[in-house]
């Protein structure tokens, strides 16, 4: 999607330049749009990630350890 966009804007320029104003509004949006994105993304990376964290502990607190499991990797014969 961006990469048509791309394109399109580069031709649109060439065929008439942007003024300063027009760059300057057009930066001033992507801006805040960037800055907008990133803090949603944030926001839901942060609220999952406690999520998690607390789903990990959870878990925790109830895991009883297989006293047999040394940490080896049996390999199976196949035949």
């Amino acid at each position: 999607m961006w990469t048509i966009i791309f394109a399109v804007v580069t031709l649109w320029c060439l065929a008439s330049p942007f003024s300063d104003q027009a760059w300057l509004r057009y930066w001033h949006g992507w801006t805040w749009f960037i800055l907008v994105c990133g803090a949603a993304v944030l926001v839901w990376f942060t609220i999952g990630g406690f999520r998690d964290l607390f789903e990990m502990f959870r878990r925790l607190k109830t895991y009883q350890a297989d006293e047999r499991d040394d940490g080896r990797v049996e390999s199976f014969d196949r035949e």
